[in-house]
């Protein structure tokens, strides 16, 4: 202040003599009337008001310039400053005189200030816009001044404007980041779920090898042991036939085995056939029960057919619907205890025919029954469980009915109450110029012959070759049986030469030989011609049964397709129809 007044040619050293100029120290003065970082008010007058009584003698102007405001403020003592513009205000009321507070601009910095800055400035009567302006006398210069601080204004707004274009970027960026991690939080779940069904699947792999391996080896136990016994001579009358009754349920549970096995692939890949003709479906029913027979015996279990109701005709396939009562009894038998009892009742309501089956097993727990037709699903899949099976009947079960249009339902009441499957099937009129095929009976004979594929078979010529010495030994015995010449050979580099030499009727290989190409010789014969053997009737018996192996066979010129295990009985019948087509054809 003293400098300002100095350029404005004010005589100071005349001013402070005639005591028309007072200066006090501001941090002096303040410190003297603040208690506890606030002014007090009597404080405050006790100091100021003797000052300006004595500088308004004479009715003289007077004009008061403060910095302790400023000193409060640059403190951020903010209400103590408002509260010293109050007590300045106040003191107006008893003396006249101007007063000009000194705030620098900069100490206003920041949105928050900015409602307290316009508490200050109402508290004045007018407001200097910077500390430089008021040194400007000309009105050119304050425009000037002026305008450069609109421009600033402008310039910090443009500012604003940026910094909250650049937050609501980073707002935007944190909103893609968080649904990123979103992102990510899912697909790492998505990633421990596959892992887990992974796991799952895989523990289930385990234990389905495991199971396939024991229900291999228990029949292969009873199969080595009989058989053993029996070549040990020792064996006599009741037993003899005892150890032929197990070896030949082992054999047929080995086979039953790979049929369960082979179903599931062709379930899976959507190759599974079911034939439509006419059928009787108690007459199917019936041999079911029949084919399951022995094994209810073997536990005193009463099996009982209630036929309520039955349709004159119904469209479907009779083996398959066979094997889908002969499982539901099966696992009936096998879950039942010695003594119980299966129930099985036939009845048509409206255009559906039910097969009920029920027992007074064991039951079936809640918490599974769900999985109950699940494909390699069992109750009890421990290594001390006390039933066998893969798991793979009721999958079949339920897939079968499906085909034929109908569905199955499982209920229990839960552990030691029974069970309860119903197969419901739509009955369907039967197709015109059908012929109705005989149900494929289990207990048949599996040697007893029609006479007329018996007599085909007396005096044919049949080469076989096979690798595995045991089948060759059987295949000889067999067909020597049926009156047939037969020589077996153990590979194909041997046959062309027998073939030329012997001329047989009947040509039947194994498609598993270890050679180069096992269709070599097949195919050599075909281009021979027919007084040479070419057109000689040939059928393929192979462990192999994927469809792509059965059109390749036929393809090189095999006539028939067998899949391995075969019956006696299914051999003879295949080589009569093969002979009686390729003969039919010539």
């Amino acid at each position: 202040m003293f400098k300002l007044l100095q350029k404005q040619n004010v005589d100071l050293s005349s001013a402070i003599a005639s005591e028309s100029y007072l200066f006090l120290d501001a941090e002096e003065t303040l410190s003297s009337f603040m208690v506890d970082g606030n002014p007090d008010a009597d404080l405050f007058r006790m100091i100021l008001e003797p000052l300006l009584g004595k500088a308004v003698k004479g009715n003289r102007g007077v004009a008061v310039f403060g910095e302790m405001v400023a000193l409060l403020w640059s403190e951020k003592k903010y209400d103590a400053a408002i509260r010293l513009e109050q007590f300045w205000n106040d003191l107006k009321k008893v003396f006249p005189f101007t007063l000009y507070c000194a705030y620098p601009i900069e100490e206003f910095g920041g949105e928050n200030l900015a409602p307290l800055l316009s508490e200050v400035c109402s508290t004045h009567s007018a407001i200097v816009p910077t500390e430089s302006y008021s040194g400007l006398v000309q009105t050119d210069d304050r425009m000037k001044q002026i305008v450069g601080l609109q421009q600033k204004a402008k310039s910090l707004e443009l500012m604003k404007n940026q910094l909250e274009n650049q937050v609501q970027d980073l707002a935007r960026l944190n909103q893609q980041v968080l649904e990123q991690l979103k992102e990510r939080d899912q697909l790492l779940l998505g990633e421990q779920n596959a892992r887990l069904q992974a796991q799952s699947a895989n523990r289930m792999k385990d234990e389905f090898l495991a199971m396939v391996s024991h229900e291999l080896r228990t029949p292969l136990t009873s199969l080595f042991g009989w058989t053993r016994l029996l070549r040990s001579g020792n064996l006599e009358g009741a037993t003899f036939n005892r150890a032929l009754e197990v070896i030949e349920r082992s054999a047929h549970a080995q086979k039953q085995l790979v049929e369960d096995l082979l179903d599931i692939s062709r379930i899976s890949t959507g190759k599974i056939q079911i034939d439509s003709i006419s059928v009787d479906i108690v007459s199917v029913v019936q041999e079911a029960i029949d084919a399951v027979r022995p094994s209810a015996d073997s536990k005193s279990i009463l099996i009982q057919l209630e036929i309520q109701s039955s349709p004159s005709t119904f469209q479907g396939d009779p083996i398959r619907l066979q094997q889908v009562f002969s499982n539901l009894l099966s696992n009936a038998i096998k879950f039942t205890p010695a003594g119980g009892k299966v129930d099985i009742i036939l009845k048509c309501i409206d255009s559906e025919m039910l097969i009920i089956i029920r027992d007074n097993g064991q039951g079936i727990h809640v918490d599974f029954i769900t999985f109950i037709f699940d494909r390699f699903r069992q109750e009890d899949a421990s290594i001390t469980r006390k039933h066998g099976g893969l798991g793979l009947g009721l999958a079949i079960v339920r897939h079968i009915v499906e085909l034929h249009g109908g569905s199955v339902h499982a209920e229990s009441g839960g552990k030691n109450q029974g069970s309860t499957f119903t197969v419901r099937l739509p009955i369907q009129p039967a197709l015109k110029n059908q012929v109705n095929r005989e149900p494929f009976n289990l207990n048949q004979s599996e040697i007893n012959l029609p006479s007329i594929v018996r007599d085909s078979l007396a005096g044919l010529r049949a080469l076989f070759i096979e690798d595995d010495a045991d089948t060759r030994e059987f295949m000889t015995t067999l067909m020597s049986n049926w009156k047939a010449e037969v020589r077996c050979i153990q590979n194909s580099a041997d046959a062309m030469e027998i073939f030329l030499k012997w001329r047989p009727h009947l040509l039947v290989s194994d498609f598993s030989l270890a050679e180069a190409d096992e269709y070599s010789l097949i195919r050599k014969i075909r281009l021979l011609n027919a007084a040479e053997g070419g057109l000689v009737p040939a059928i393929i018996c192979t462990e192999y049964a994927r469809a792509e192996d059965r059109i390749r066979a036929l393809s090189q010129g095999f006539n028939l397709y067998i899949p391995k295990p075969v019956e006696p009985s299914e051999l003879a019948t295949s080589v009569y129809s093969v002979m009686a087509l390729v003969k039919g054809r010539n």
